[in-house]
């Protein structure tokens, strides 16, 4: 069980802009001179930027564009350099165009994923810097890998921090999945030369590290991915045809002792926590799809003031921490050593009343 906690937004984000200008003035036509007035150009502007952070922590923001100019009175050059005249009127087609169906929101401000993300890591670095060793399995979230190597890259270079990225089938129905959990026992037990279920838990733990071990010198690879994979060899019910992928140096290790990482590796710890508490909290319950109304998405579960999204996720969390227990009857703040047994909820409820009659 591990200690859940919320994103605070707080760092500094390096903004890159780019600008494409057109503009009128200049040009005739056969139906007469055309001025200022008569012309409307405008620019389609559509541009990706894809970040890329290397190890040393070095971040590149590679552009690529499909860019279209039209208008009058700008002409191009040869050199592909276009002429302005003084009245430039300029239109940008992006994702964050604003008509009269969008708006920005009336109170604070809508965050990009990638910069919440990025402020929680380097969170997560501020409140464990007094922390020896850390190892994050991380999954495939658009920027995860680059907010982990800029915030602790002071520590990867150390060889302190680890990274790994992980993917598993997330749609496979109860019987694929029974099936995949029942192929890989089979490949198990072949390589052992024993059956599965009468070997012991240690016993199942050596023979998936040989196996790993074995793995690690052929790696697998896939297109638009520069990691090499490794396959798990055991199937669970909660990740099926689980692959990993180290981001960090392993040369350092052993085989053996990276054998022993890779059999560690899960999300199975997080992905409970985020079943739990859509369960518990109806507004971060998923919007779903309705079949009488066409398959429209229906949020009706969301509420219209963002802040109380991380009021009740921090009442959650609390309860998380200090309340719920595990099958041993521990909680997450007894396993760090922050309490020394679960917290009543009426004395967090009413926490002023317990402070009055202690003091």
């Amino acid at each position: 069980m591990k200690i859940a906690a919320t994103p605070h937004a707080f760092c500094a984000h390096i903004f890159a802009s780019m600008l494409l200008l057109s503009s009128c003035g200049g040009g005739s036509s056969s139906e007469g001179d055309l001025t200022d007035d008569d012309c409307t150009p405008t620019t389609n502007l559509s541009t990706t930027l894809q970040t890329e952070v290397d190890i040393n922590g070095n971040v590149s923001l590679v552009p690529v564009s499909n860019n279209t100019v039209s208008g009058c009175g700008s002409s191009t050059e040869s050199d592909g350099t276009i002429e302005l005249t003084d009245s430039i009127t300029t239109r940008f087609k992006s994702s964050e165009d604003f008509d009269v169906t969008t708006r920005l929101p009336s109170q604070g401000a809508l965050i990009h994923n990638e910069y919440t993300m990025t402020a929680h890591f380097f969170l997560l670095r501020r409140l464990m810097g007094s922390v020896g060793r850390t190892r994050f399995f991380m999954d495939q979230d658009t920027g995860m890998r680059g907010a982990y190597i800029a915030a602790f890259r002071d520590k990867i270079l150390e060889g302190e921090s680890d990274g790994f990225l992980i993917r598993a089938s997330k749609d496979k129905t109860v019987d694929a999945k029974r099936r995949l959990i029942q192929d890989s026992h089979e490949v198990i037990s072949n390589y052992a030369g024993t059956s599965f279920q009468k070997m012991s838990v240690k016993e199942k733990g050596e023979v998936i590290n040989k196996m790993l071990i074995e793995r690690l010198e052929k790696p697998l690879s896939f297109p638009q991915s520069p990691e090499k994979w490794i396959q798990h060899p055991l199937a669970t019910m909660a990740e099926s045809e689980k692959m990993i992928a180290a981001i960090t140096e392993m040369d350092r290790y052993t085989p053996e002792h990276q054998a022993n990482l890779y059999k560690k590796a899960s999300l199975h710890a997080v992905d409970r926590f985020f079943m739990q508490i859509r369960r518990a909290v109806t507004c971060f319950e998923r919007p779903f799809g309705s079949g009488t109304s066409g398959r429209r998405i229906w949020y009706g579960y969301s509420p219209y003031n963002p802040d109380r999204y991380t009021q009740l996720g921090d009442i959650y969390r609390v309860y998380y921490n200090y309340c719920k227990v595990n099958e041993k009857g521990k909680t997450p703040a007894m396993l760090l050593r922050l309490a020394k047994g679960p917290v009543d909820l009426e004395k967090i409820i009413y926490l002023d009343k317990y402070i009055k009659a202690k003091s």
